[in-house]
């Protein structure tokens, strides 16, 4: 699987350098929001407007811990705003494990969450960096360590760990363009 992600993100960055030699307008937005581009659950994201069709972008954020993502998206056209393909690699995943100790009338419990990095491709409708709007995105979880746990820990005999771990998302913010 680490092999997959590896060739996922080097097929992103050779994407992204042959998507076009044409000058695009250019400029650079700061977005706050929520999702996979925006370092996992909520966070900041920078693009940056690459050629007339791609903007690249960097991520950080709140994802139980410090979570990132790095990618691109792909506009089908060349207006301010459009619909986009777009692929981020980083956090797109999390674990929330309870181990209790003790007995019937005393215990202690600990909880414990792990992050998990992973390629996420999306659709979506937003703006360009070199302009202020908002941006929305299906998000689909093609790889994350999260998944090999999950088999992991019901191997191990816990139960109803894969209930809220989905490979469909949702994520949604505002850029201001500068």
């Amino acid at each position: 699987m680490q092999a997959l992600n590896k060739l996922s993100l080097s097929a992103l960055i050779v994407a992204a350098a042959m998507a076009g030699t044409a000058q695009a307008e250019q400029g650079g937005s700061l977005g706050l929001g929520l999702g996979v581009p925006y370092g996992g659950v909520m966070g900041i994201a920078y693009n940056h407007t690459v050629t007339d069709h791609l903007d690249l972008t960097g991520s950080i954020g709140a994802a139980y811990g410090m979570g990132w993502n790095l990618g691109g998206k792909y506009f089908f056209g060349e207006a301010e705003d459009g619909f986009r393909a777009s692929a981020y690699y980083g956090t797109n995943g999390a674990i929330e494990t309870t181990e209790c100790y003790g007995s019937y009338y005393y215990s202690v419990c600990s909880e414990e969450v792990e992050n998990f990095n992973g390629l996420t491709v999306g659709l979506g409708w937003g703006h360009r960096a070199y302009s202020s709007g908002w941006n929305f995105d299906l998000m689909i979880i093609l790889t994350s360590g999260m998944y090999d746990e999950i088999d992991r820990l019901e191997d191990e005999g816990y139960e109803n760990v894969s209930e809220s771990n989905s490979r469909i998302a949702l994520s949604g913010g505002y850029h201001w363009a500068f």
